[in-house]
């Protein structure tokens, strides 16, 4: 089968490893992405795989070893999902009349421009091509000129949607799809997100600087001592909820309870930080900026507790909660709001607490300290539901099932 796969999160290396995991099964598979985006909180960069690229219409760009070819473009207006576009309309062209894929599959918003964009080049250059595209809308919002016309073309034209959350079917018919739904969430590589012991000195070495100074100024902070330590890893945005666990931490250590509070990521954490002055909490809470994907693995596994507190707003509600797999594949005891996808995301392998409840939180993360037993057994059943959920394996091998269904592969 031949696939072209656009996605503008692709620059982050991790996501990359579904793309091996499908070439391994024997598919020829094409990427495409942007040169630069920011994504998990830093401006990522893959401009050195196009090197040698000056036609990759010509080349097919083969820029990674993993089995399948990547090429790599500007784009305008980066970083924004719904109005970005690649200007090398030449080259696109040029890229699916050679290749000729079965499948495109397109991951990104179907009411972005990039869709579009997408959509369009199939329509134009590889009408054969069946279309594939992949959303993490669980709310219906009415998009405005002219992303109303690039959805309603989109939807149009789109023989397969896939969903991320489970809430994403209901919202694509509401708006008026009538072709085949799949649900498929992302995933991850099980060999990196498990328990690590490292040294600071070893990663110190491994990553030459990549961190910033801010995290490895408290790195030997984050070695334990007898303390049950409670963890967000994400956006520092309001919606997050972060400012509902640093409260409910405050009740805890009133009680008082052994535990401490460590935030990690980027937005508004001066906020934050006065918070945690303000209900006495400050030195009990460690701070640090935004890390690699690759070190999370570490982070993880320094911490009891990771919480996702995400609140509803009217125009978002949590649509996956990476960081949930991410700390369960590491043993991690997850405890999630009720907002969105996080309870399809935990099931049974963690606790869940009614989206804004401060006093649920407190209760459940009281319960948590004072059993480490419970921890412990949460903590299994969260990495054996990744291993049988969450995988990019078993993710890759979900995706081959569907495109064989919309073009009817033996």
């Amino acid at each position: 089968m031949k696939i072209i796969f656009t996605w503008h999160a692709a620059v982050e290396p991790e996501y990359r490893k579904l793309f091996r995991e499908m070439a391994n099964k024997g598919h020829e598979l094409l990427v495409i992405c942007p040169k630069g985006w920011t994504e998990g909180g830093r401006l990522q960069r893959v401009d050195s795989l196009n090197k040698a690229c000056s036609d990759p219409a010509h080349n097919l760009c083969a820029g990674e070893s993993n089995g399948y070819r990547l090429i790599t473009l500007s784009v305008i207006f980066q970083d924004r999902i719904k109005g970005f576009f690649y200007p090398e309309i030449y080259n696109l062209y040029k890229v699916f009349s050679k290749f000729k894929p079965d499948i495109v599959h397109i991951f990104e918003e179907p009411y972005s421009l990039a869709c579009f964009e997408m959509v369009s080049f199939v329509r134009i250059a590889s009408l054969s091509s069946k279309i594939v595209v992949q959303s993490f809308e669980n709310m219906i919002i009415n998009q405005r000129f002219p992303f109303s016309l690039f959805e309603r073309f989109i939807l149009n034209n789109t023989d397969l949607l896939i969903t991320v959350p489970k809430e994403g079917e209901s919202v694509w018919r509401n708006k008026g799809y009538s072709g085949t739904i799949r649900q498929i969430p992302v995933g991850l590589d099980e060999n990196l997100f498990k328990k690590h012991v490292v040294s600071k000195a070893k990663a110190l070495s491994e990553e030459k600087g990549n961190l910033t100074e801010g995290s490895f100024q408290n790195f030997d902070s984050l070695n334990k001592k007898g303390k049950v330590r409670i963890a967000y890893i994400g956006r520092l945005t309001m919606e997050k909820g972060i400012s509902l666990l640093i409260t409910a931490v405050s009740n805890l250590l009133k009680k008082p309870l052994d535990c401490e509070l460590l935030i990690i990521g980027s937005g508004e954490k001066w906020i934050l930080k006065d918070l945690a002055i303000e209900l006495g909490v400050a030195d009990n809470t460690i701070f640090l900026d935004a890390v690699p994907n690759h070190y999370l693995p570490l982070m993880y596994s320094k911490i009891d507790i990771l919480v996702l507190p995400s609140l509803t707003t009217t125009g978002w509600k949590e649509q996956f909660g990476r960081v949930l797999i991410e700390a369960m594949a590491c043993g991690v005891t997850v405890v999630g709001s009720s907002s969105g996808e996080i309870p399809e995301i935990i099931g049974d392998a963690g606790l869940i607490f009614e989206k804004g409840n401060i006093s649920a939180l407190s209760k459940i993360l009281e319960k948590l300290i004072l059993d480490s037993d419970l921890r412990k057994k949460l903590g299994m059943m969260g990495r054996e539901r990744v291993l049988q959920n969450f995988t990019w394996g078993s993710i890759a091998e979900r995706l081959c099932n569907v495109y064989k269904e919309i073009i009817s592969y033996i």
